[in-house]
């Protein structure tokens, strides 16, 4: 993914599993109430899987049913992947290098696909929804989990906070991305897929080290805003510093990224919706 602002590999290690440890509960609740209450998957691609946390998670539940492949495009973060279910002793897992916004040649199907924070970052979100669905057995389920960044907020009121917010969402649409399209995401996926459940949750990020995560992405894309000629540096200097003194206040808090959970249906199957 070209369009990737983030780090990968060892340098983004802690900024992830500071996202996994605020996202992850959200996450596995949407799944065992609407995935894993009615059949577990024999076969899932966790896409763009990152450092593989939620994949070592789906292996774990799948550890007597299923094989869990995780999968990422960049070999930094597939070796992270591959050490931690290593570690762990997860034998059903495997991970390769792939890209989504691509048409695979691949003859595997799977029974489920996952991907969370993953269609933020591709310009061409419609064909890697298709493909997400080329790689499905005819009775597959997909999981969509995906950010709208416009509804976060803060306490007590920052500036820096929404100004930080603002750049990144001008960020995106600079690089043909769109960082706040939940509407068009529902529209998007309904072109392929049948929406069986849906929720939307957003936690509260009430302590430092879960406000850091704020400061962190923002120092990791503030090159590529300079670069863009959206800010300079003397704004990005004091944004830092202001978003630096939000994160050691006591009393704040801000609103993480609000997500929409989304489990989807292929059309082309015949089978009860909801079932």
């Amino acid at each position: 993914m070209e369009n990737y602002k983030l780090s990968t590999g060892n340098v983004d290690e802690i900024r992830l599993d500071t996202l996994n440890s605020i996202y992850n509960p959200y996450s596995q609740r949407f799944i065992e109430k609407h995935l894993f209450n009615y059949h577990l998957p024999t076969s899932l691609l966790d896409i763009g899987c990152g450092h593989g946390h939620m994949t070592c998670y789906f292996a774990k539940q799948l550890v007597d049913v299923g094989r869990v492949t995780g999968q990422d495009n960049s070999e930094s973060q597939i070796l992270i992947a591959i050490n931690r279910a290593k570690v762990q002793n997860l034998r059903n897992t495997a991970f390769e290098i792939g890209d989504i916004s691509k048409p695979s040649s691949s003859v595997v199907k799977f029974s489920c696909t996952y991907s969370r924070f993953l269609l933020m970052h591709l310009s061409n979100k419609l064909e890697a929804i298709s493909n997400t669905a080329n790689l499905l057995d005819e009775d597959g389920i997909s999981i969509f989990e995906e950010p709208c960044l416009s509804s976060q907020f803060c306490h007590p009121y920052f500036p820096e906070f929404y100004r930080a917010n603002e750049l990144t969402i001008q960020l995106g649409k600079a690089s043909r991305l769109s960082y706040d399209s939940a509407v068009s995401l529902l529209e998007d996926i309904s072109k392929f897929y049948y929406i069986d459940a849906i929720e939307i949750s957003q936690p509260i990020l009430d302590t430092s080290i879960k406000k850091q995560i704020i400061l962190d992405s923002f120092l990791q894309i503030a090159p590529a805003l300079i670069n863009s000629r959206l800010t300079d540096d003397f704004e990005v200097k004091e944004i830092t510093s202001k978003l630096s003194e939000f994160v050691l206040a006591d009393s704040s808090f801000s609103g993480g990224l609000r997500v929409f959970h989304i489990k989807a249906r292929l059309k082309n199957y015949r089978g009860l919706v909801g079932s």
